[in-house]
C-alpha cells in the first residue's frame, strides 16, 4: 500500500487511472508552478481533460496528501465525464466544495481498511 510521509520514492506513486474506460497519465511535479500547464499559478493539482493528464505536486507533501490532490482531480474529471456541472464554474465555494468531498471519500476509505498508511 501507500506510504505515509516524506520518505517515498516517485515509482511508488500510481503513474496512471482508468476513469470510466479513459486513461489518464498521472504526472507528478516537484514545483507547484509546473503544475499548472499554463504556467499562471501556483498548484497542488490539474486535471487537463484534453490530454487525459493528471498534475500532482508532490515535494515535501506526505502521501496522504497527495492521495487526497488525487481524489480531488478524479472528482473533476467525473463531473466534467458524466456532465454533472456541480463543479463547472471553478469558482473558490466549488473548490471548498470538492475539497472536502475528496477529504470526506478519503476519510471513508481509511476508517474502513480500504487504504492503509503505515
Amino acid at each position: 500500500m501507500f506510504k505515509t510521509g516524506k520518505k517515498y520514492k516517485i515509482s511508488e506513486l500510481p503513474s496512471s487511472i482508468d476513469i470510466f474506460g479513459i486513461t489518464y497519465t498521472i504526472g507528478y511535479h516537484d514545483l507547484p508552478n509546473k503544475v499548472d500547464a499554463e504556467k499562471r499559478t501556483s498548484l497542488f493539482g490539474q486535471t487537463d481533460s484534453w490530454d487525459r493528464t493528471i498534475r500532482i505536486y508532490y515535494t515535501d507533501r506526505p502521501m496522504e496528501d497527495i492521495f487526497i490532490t488525487l481524489l480531488h482531480e478524479i472528482l473533476h474529471i467525473i463531473d466534467g465525464e458524466l456532465e454533472m456541472g456541480l463543479f463547472s464554474s471553478m469558482g473558490d465555494d466549488e473548490e471548498k466544495s470538492i475539497n472536502v468531498l475528496a477529504l470526506a471519500l478519503y476519510n471513508v476509505f481509511v476508517r474502513n481498511g480500504w487504504l492503509k498508511f503505515p
